[in-house]
């Protein structure tokens, strides 16, 4: 039954029917002249369709009821009345976005692929077990969070120091890379973006989710996080034996003033990998994938699998890297052949009883082939 204290009477589509103002309020009739090019226009279907004369787009609203007729202008409808008319908006449960987190940069911020921001990051962060062993000489510490109240998996990266891999460089490849590109960027001055840990897993997955491939052959990732320093000293009286590899002089600022953690949000995957042929097979297919796209791991083990997907990208190689072109091309195969050696090293280790390999040697081949028993 309608409430014919809220609306009069429905008109037909042919008659005119107020246009609603940015959505909200119609027009009077008296103001009808001023927009005679406003007027709604029915389509094939029957719909009315109402003109914005603003933007000059139709309307969101279809069909909805004018709120002024003919017999009873504004003027001389009450306020209270005109209040009581106003129909009320329909709920919707949206998820919030935070302006804050859309605002951060992907990173890193060089040429390549790069990794979007998590977007609840001003959610309730809760860390609830560590995953990794705070013995491992790795790159970073592995928990189980809830942030929001969803359960996620939170790899926060260990401080890095760029220094190491300057002093790895030769003479030629710290010529080569002073050199000025993309706008006068120096890959030299910017080493980190190449070979620090968190960088290297940003471009990786940058990457998978260009391809859309993020959660198919590795696990899927939500984004990195920066968090205050002040959680390191509150993690560190949860959870014992932690070591960030700060240096000393970060210390002696207020933690306000330190660096912050970094962070990468994946998708919590507890299950362990079922060593059997059938996932062998799945695993070897996603490791090609990957290496087409021009990521290669470099650090296959099983300690980087969980559910057969990979987890682990923080020594990986992404194209564009510099060292694709500062190295040798045999030296550069070497690395693109590594991660076949060691899947086929894997599935040894872990008593795999298949025949898929990864890497084929080719003077075996060449013997097996000449081979007329």
């Amino acid at each position: 039954m309608v409430n014919t204290d809220v609306c009069t009477e429905f008109k037909p589509l042919e008659a005119k029917v107020p246009l609603l103002f940015s959505g909200t309020v119609g027009f009077p009739p008296h103001m009808e002249g001023r927009y005679k090019h406003a007027i709604p226009k029915t389509d094939t279907l029957g719909y009315s369709r109402r003109i914005n004369p603003i933007c000059n787009r139709p309307s969101a609203q279809i069909g909805r009821q004018a709120l002024f007729d003919e017999e009873n202008p504004p003027a001389s409808r009450p306020l209270d009345n005109i209040q009581k008319q106003v129909m009320p908006r329909r709920k919707r449960k949206l998820r919030q976005q935070h302006p804050q987190a859309n605002a951060k940069p992907p990173l890193p911020q060089c040429e390549g692929s790069k990794l979007h921001a998590f977007v609840d990051d001003k959610a309730i962060l809760e860390f609830v077990r560590l995953l990794s062993d705070p013995g491992e000489d790795g790159a970073a510490h592995v928990f189980e969070v809830l942030i929001g109240g969803k359960p996620y998996a939170l790899k926060v990266f260990k401080y890095y120091d760029e220094e190491e891999d300057h002093l790895a460089l030769d003479e030629f490849e710290r010529t080569t890379l002073s050199q000025p590109v993309c706008g006068g960027y120096t890959p030299l001055h910017h080493i980190d973006h190449y070979f620090d840990p968190f960088f290297n897993e940003c471009r990786a997955y940058g990457k998978l989710i260009e391809k859309d491939l993020n959660g198919n052959v590795a696990v899927y990732c939500h984004g990195y996080l920066m968090l205050p320093a002040q959680y390191e000293e509150d993690l560190e009286e949860q959870f014992e034996g932690l070591g960030w590899n700060r240096p000393f002089e970060e210390y002696d600022k207020p933690p306000a003033e330190r660096q912050h953690l970094r962070a990468i949000v994946k998708e919590l995957v507890l299950e362990d990998t079922d060593w059997k042929h059938r996932v062998a097979v799945k695993m070897l297919r996603h490791l090609k994938m990957i290496r087409k796209l021009g990521i290669y791991v470099m650090d296959i083990k099983p300690e980087n699998y969980k559910g057969g997907l990979l987890v682990d990208f923080s020594v990986a190689l992404t194209d564009s890297h510099f060292i694709f072109d500062i190295k040798p091309a045999f030296q550069i195969q070497g690395y693109k052949n590594e991660d076949l050696r060691a899947f086929d090293a894997m599935m040894r280790d872990q008593q795999v009883k298949t025949t898929v390999r990864a890497f084929r040697n080719i003077q075996t081949t060449r013997k097996l082939r000449s081979y007329k028993g």
